[in-house]
């Protein structure tokens, strides 16, 4: 996820403005604490199975009365997603050089420079480590197709899965080998694209051709099934989206009220979570922890533009470097991580000794994912550059041909 763009309200419309260290330092620390929720609640689900599963057809799986933690991250990821993205993209909107292909180009490099090397490491690593064969946690599928959809977030799409049912043809398919937390990004992928072609095509430039239809119907199609299973999580990312659209309003951002729906979302969120199994992503639960987020900053830690930032937690320059790194890393460590989990569920000497286990996988995860960021993510500015310099990418009308910002 992107870091937060704070604007200024002039005459006209928000101007982009430097957020301070102390405001991006608070979306940093909600992100880091996310990922590493997500890592914590896959170790002890794998090293602690008879505490958190339950078998069925002879594999360890969720039960449904259980508090999953990494669930909760999984919707906090979506609720910064929701405001940092959407926040990015009304405050770039007003620029006559940005349009949708920028947008597009931004969103693509985000997401699939470090995707693309992950899949193929999964793919390869399942083969040398697992054989290819399926564990008690997750079956194993590195059949070629799975491969493709996967590299082309085409993979547990309802479109496809529709043409299975009706035809027989097997175009269906999920995550990619031990990569089962990948369902998410193919989710995010699409909200991105349905949200980009609805702001900027739709209700901007109000052009979008058959295959801006074609491309939204088809994204569309992903938000509306996520919405019917999994109805938190768009949930949570619109909330995400309002709030960053009322950022611009000086009514909106009044402090006040937003401390008092801040401490209410965050008392209801773990009552609502009692009070319906722990069911994470039901509505209610991501209309809380949207309020607890969201209007927490709004009310105790935004500023307006030429007001005072307090910041004692930023000036600590040690744990601010740390709470960084795990931010700028928390892509890579969502990739990552599960299917190392996997991997050392097949030591024994780990798999009998679960806190040790659960103690060694959350450093070694939290180091793999630095240097995977060192070594692949934090390049994709300059991929995205790369690519826009060139003739493979089209410039958007709206830039008169030229390359925008």
């Amino acid at each position: 996820m992107d870091r937060v763009v704070i604007a200024a309200q002039t005459a006209h419309h928000p101007l982009p403005e430097t957020a301070s260290k102390h405001q991006i330092l608070y979306f940093d620390a909600v992100r880091a604490l996310s990922a590493q929720m997500v890592l914590v609640g896959h170790a002890c689900n794998i090293f602690l199975p008879g505490v958190f599963m339950v078998v069925s057809r002879g594999r360890f799986r969720p039960s449904g009365d259980i508090f999953y933690m990494q669930n909760l991250g999984v919707l906090l990821f979506f609720v910064l997603s929701g405001f940092l993205v959407s926040r990015s993209a009304f405050t770039k909107m007003s620029s006559p050089t940005w349009g949708y292909s920028d947008y597009l180009l931004e969103r693509l490099a985000r997401i699939f420079v470090p995707f693309v090397p992950a899949v193929l490491l999964v793919s390869a690593l399942d083969r040398l480590i697992l054989h290819g064969r399926d564990t008690p946690f997750i079956r194993i599928d590195l059949d070629p197709w799975t491969l493709v959809t996967n590299l082309t977030m085409l993979f547990n799409n309802p479109v496809f899965k529709a043409v299975e049912a009706r035809t027989g043809w097997e175009v269906a398919t999920g995550p990619i080998g031990s990569a089962a937390p990948f369902w998410t990004v193919v989710i995010e992928f699409w909200i991105y694209i349905a949200f980009g072609l609805i702001l900027l095509r739709v209700l901007r430039d109000r052009r979008i051709g058959v295959l801006g239809v074609v491309t939204l119907a088809f994204s569309l199609a992903v938000v509306v099934d996520t919405a019917r299973h999994h109805e938190g999580l768009v949930l949570a990312w619109v909330m995400g989206m309002l709030y960053a659209a009322g950022t611009s309003r000086p009514w909106f951002t009044r402090a006040g009220p937003h401390r008092v729906l801040g401490v209410l979302g965050l008392c209801a969120t773990p009552w609502l979570l009692w009070r319906g199994d722990w069911d994470v992503y039901e509505e209610q639960v991501a209309l809380a922890l949207g309020l607890a987020i969201l209007s927490t900053w709004l009310g105790f830690v935004h500023r307006p533009a030429g007001a005072p930032r307090p910041a004692p937690f930023g000036q600590r320059a040690r744990l601010r470097r740390a709470v960084t790194y795990l931010s700028d890393s928390s892509y890579s460590l969502y990739l990552v991580h599960f299917s190392l989990l996997i991997y050392l569920q097949t030591v024994p000497w780990l798999a009998s000794h679960p806190a040790a286990a659960i103690t060694g996988a959350f450093v070694l995860a939290n180091g793999v994912a630095i240097l995977y960021w060192y070594l692949v993510e934090r390049h994709y500015p300059s991929v995205r550059r790369a690519i826009r310099r060139s003739s493979l990418w089209p410039t958007d009308p709206r830039t008169s041909g030229r390359v925008g910002p």
